[in-house]
């Protein structure tokens, strides 16, 4: 079982990247986008990474989503779990990731401004639609 205070320590080390559209290898692509974070963010902690094809950058988010998440490996959650994807979405679009924390009422993601911990019901995201989605390989 792994502690917030282990994942903030672990996932900090990615504050020095920057945010690049379509990111998906710090050293090759010069930086990660969010779905790029959410992978190596995974990675670093130790849980199954899913594959890269499900997102073609950032003005196109999740646009494989709809059929990579019918693949096997993912289903949805009725409530954040500890590394759980939470996707956020705009009328009917995904636009933004995320990975949830150890105490399930934190998340990391990464934008143009960079890796940020951010509360999942804090002010700016609190009217946001949030979904969570759990992955296995």
């Amino acid at each position: 079982m792994r502690f917030l205070y282990d994942e903030l320590g672990i996932l900090a080390n990615f504050a020095v990247v920057k945010y690049v559209d379509g990111g998906r290898d710090a050293l090759k692509d010069g930086g990660l986008d969010c779905w790029g974070f959410f992978r190596v963010a995974r990675e670093a902690l130790g849980l199954p990474v899913p594959p890269l094809h499900l997102v073609s950058g950032a003005n196109e988010i999740m646009r494989e989503w709809e059929t990579g998440r019918s693949s096997s490996g993912w289903r949805e959650l009725q409530a954040p779990e500890d590394g759980c994807l939470v996707l956020f979405e705009r009328p009917g679009r995904p636009y933004h990731c995320g990975i949830v924390l150890a105490d399930r009422a934190t998340y990391a993601h990464m934008d143009r401004s960079g890796m940020h911990f951010c509360k999942l019901d804090c002010m700016r995201d609190r009217l946001k639609t949030k979904r969570y989605y759990h992955y296995e390989d």
